[in-house]
């Protein structure tokens, strides 16, 4: 059985030229380096003589950090969507009640699932990067990264999220970037604190989050264009004295650790 793919739009050929030009990447670089295909078949799918597997797919939006309708247009094939595996649990959770009765009994975790838990794995529209943490190379620990915008803004937003098992995306906060502060909300994790704004220019956002026993790839994304920084670990020693100037998403039930 062939494998799915997508034509790729005139719009997504256009962005992925975008980036090749700005990180001064040859055709073939890209091809043989990043995405392990020949260059005859990465020049087939930029033309559209052929489709590109959803495996490859997935590697270029991460590369450009592209939201994903942004990047394949409004009609987001189908095929993308949908995860044959998710959907048959999803059925069974309503058939046999499942829903209902967490809805009425866990209404925190009903609330969790409708506002911040996605099927997609990247994010829609906007701008976004990743960072992993892989349990090989340590556990239980926190780890900072610097967010760092393109261009000159007095407010933005940073939504932090992890995946779970590559599947399930789960939203855990936001940094929110004002005129005179920083604002960090820990969803279902209160208080919302506020830090003060880096006075450099162009701003320079330390945040830090935690790294719990299982692997996740995490995802920082807003609708400003940004680079991100990953620093590595950090002790929480450092932390607690730095706490007026770096945003931290402290461990919490998310992150299986309660604290």
């Amino acid at each position: 059985m062939p494998k799915k793919g997508v034509v790729l739009s005139e719009q997504a050929v256009l962005l992925i030229r975008k980036y090749l030009s700005e990180h001064e990447y040859t055709q073939e670089y890209f091809a043989t380096h990043i995405l392990k295909v020949n260059v005859r078949t990465f020049h087939n799918w930029l033309t559209g003589r052929s489709s590109v597997e959803l495996e490859k797919l997935e590697i270029i939006i991460r590369e450009l950090g592209i939201g994903v309708e942004d990047f394949l247009g409004s009609n987001v094939p189908e095929e993308y969507r949908a995860r044959d595996d998710l959907f048959p649990t999803i059925r069974l959770i309503y058939e046999k009640g499942i829903a209902a009765y967490v809805k009425t009994n866990y209404q925190r975790v009903a609330k969790l699932f409708l506002q911040h838990i996605s099927f997609n794995k990247f994010p829609r529209t906007g701008y976004f990067h990743t960072f992993e943490h892989d349990v090989r190379q340590g556990k239980n620990y926190y780890c900072q990264v610097w967010i760092l915008p393109e261009i000159p803004v007095e407010e933005a937003t940073f939504t932090f999220s992890f995946t779970i098992f590559r599947l399930l995306r789960i939203t855990y906060g936001e940094v929110i970037l004002k005129k005179d502060s920083i604002e960090i909300k820990q969803f279902y994790q209160p208080p919302n604190y506020t830090i003060k704004r880096p006075k450099e220019h162009p701003v320079c956002i330390k945040a830090a989050t935690w790294f719990d026993e299982a692997d996740h790839t995490f995802i920082v994304s807003s609708q400003t264009k940004f680079r991100l920084e990953n620093k590595g670990a950090i002790p929480e020693e450092e932390l607690e004295r730095k706490r007026k100037e770096m945003a931290v998403f402290w461990k919490h039930f998310f992150f299986h650790n309660n604290n």
